[in-house]
């Protein structure tokens, strides 16, 4: 059935920006940093001053986003 197929798309989509996203913030805080720092310690850091949304921050388009297109990818190579 294709509805289970692009929900199942869908749900891929939204867990791996879930999972995904708050490592590529990590990431861009260290680049961002003029001194070198281990990622527990920005991560400590972050969601010690802004919480765990800090680790979200910019994510609510990935989560539109990556589960529509995860969920077309899904729907079209099953078609």
């Amino acid at each position: 059935d294709n509805t289970i197929t692009f929900l199942s798309g869908l749900a891929y989509g939204l867990a791996s920006t879930l999972t995904g996203h708050p490592f590529d913030t990590l990431k861009t805080r260290l680049q961002s940093l003029p001194t070198s720092s281990n990622s527990l310690s920005v991560a400590r850091d972050l969601v010690g001053r802004e919480g765990v949304r800090g680790l979200y921050k910019g994510a609510s388009p990935l989560f539109l986003m990556g589960g529509v297109i995860r969920s077309f990818q899904f729907g079209f190579y099953d078609t």
